[in-house]
C-alpha cells in the first residue's frame, strides 16, 4: 500500500471513530423509534451482520436495554473502538515500513503492544530503550504492569490526537 493510501486510511478510520460516539447520542434518545422512522422510514427491529456462511441476526431492543443498563458501556464502547483503531492502524504502518524512531512513533508502538497484552503496560527484558512520549504522555519501564493503559492513563481522545499526529509524519 502507497503512503497515500495509508494516509487515507487514517482518515476513513478517523471518522469512523468519530461517528461512534455520536451514535451513543442515538441509542440513549428516548425518541429513538420516531428518530428511526425519519430517519429510515421504518422501524428498527434488527441487525444483520455478515458472516462466512452468510449472515446472523440479531433482535436490536434487548442488546439496546442491555447496553443502557450500564453508563460504563459508553466509555467502553469508545475506548474500544480506539484500541482497535489504534492497533490496525499500527500494524497497516508496521507491514508497509512506515514506522519510525521517534518518541511519538515508540509510544505508538508501546501503547500498541498494552492494547495487545489486554491493555496492560507489558516491558520484556529493559524496554522502553528509546523515549517513549507524546505531548505530555510518557512511557517508561516503572509503568511495567500498570493496567488499563486505555482508560485509567489514555483516552480515546488521547489516541485520536496521537493518530492524527502519526498521519501527519508520514
Amino acid at each position: 500500500m502507497d503512503k497515500a493510501s495509508v494516509i487515507a486510511e487514517f482518515e476513513r478510520m478517523e471518522v469512523l471513530s468519530i461517528i461512534i460516539p455520536y451514535g451513543l447520542i442515538f441509542v440513549h434518545n428516548d425518541n429513538r423509534v420516531v428518530l428511526e422512522t425519519m430517519a429510515i422510514g421504518d422501524r428498527v427491529t434488527s441487525i444483520r451482520l455478515a458472516t462466512h456462511q452468510g449472515q446472523v441476526e440479531y433482535d436490536i431492543d434487548p442488546v439496546i436495554e442491555e447496553f443502557k443498563k450500564n453508563n460504563l458501556n459508553n466509555l467502553d464502547m469508545i475506548n474500544s473502538n480506539a484500541m482497535l483503531t489504534l492497533i490496525y492502524l499500527h500494524d497497516l504502518l508496521k507491514n508497509n515500513d512506515l514506522l519510525q524512531k521517534t518518541p511519538e512513533f515508540e509510544f505508538f508502538r508501546h501503547l500498541r503492544n498494552a492494547i495487545g497484552h489486554g491493555n496492560r503496560f507489558t516491558f520484556k527484558g529493559n524496554e522502553p530503550v528509546l523515549p517513549a512520549r507524546f505531548e505530555n504522555l510518557v512511557i517508561d519501564h516503572a509503568m511495567n504492569g500498570f493496567e488499563k493503559a486505555v482508560g485509567n492513563y489514555v483516552q480515546a481522545g488521547d489516541i485520536l490526537n496521537l493518530l492524527n499526529f502519526i498521519k501527519n509524519q508520514l
